[in-house]
């Protein structure tokens, strides 16, 4: 794949501006306006979860044990190059890395660049509201820069859709 190389540093994510979303999202823009969504997607400047011709190919987690599993056993791709970590204040992401998510983001970064993944990681605000989190009073700020993940969504139900489909949330404001 163009921009993104495995194993190895020299070959990073592009630098911004990236886009970084699900396949079904990108097909849903081209769906609309397919010139755009070619002049944004097909390119190495897009990373598409879930895999889409012409993007880089993205894979997300919402647990990190549940990424470490997949990587240790090679359940993952071998077309994927990014790993995105999405942890949230839901089911999908175990009690033990809702309460220390720092803990659980670093794990992650070291299990995907253990196995040549760039790491790219989206936490929800709403670990900082987890009893007894390790994150406690801490907010995190945005330093710019960066890489956001895009959501289509025309409302509530298809940000529903949108989050058990890709394994993202959608983001929040800029």
């Amino acid at each position: 794949m163009r921009g993104v190389a495995r194993p190895g540093g020299a070959d990073a994510v592009p630098t911004p501006p990236l886009w970084v979303t699900s396949a079904g999202t990108m097909d849903a823009i081209a769906a609309v306006d397919p010139e755009i969504a070619a002049a944004a997607f097909v390119s190495d400047h897009a990373i598409a979860l879930g895999g889409r011709p012409g993007a880089i190919v993205g894979a997300s987690w919402a647990s990190c044990a549940r990424f470490e599993a997949d990587a240790d056993v090679g359940a993952i791709g071998a077309d994927v190059r990014v790993a995105m970590y999405d942890p949230e204040r839901w089911r999908h992401t175990p009690a033990e890395e809702q309460r220390d998510p720092l803990a659980a983001m670093a794990r992650f970064g070291d299990v995907a660049r253990r196995h040549g993944y760039v790491c790219m990681i989206t936490p929800h605000p709403g670990l900082l509201s987890i009893p007894g989190s390790t994150l406690g009073s801490r907010r995190p700020r945005d330093r710019g820069g960066g890489v956001r993940a895009l959501g289509y969504q025309r409302g509530r139900r298809e940000g529903s859709r949108h989050r058990r489909d890709a394994g993202a949330a959608p983001p929040g404001p800029p």
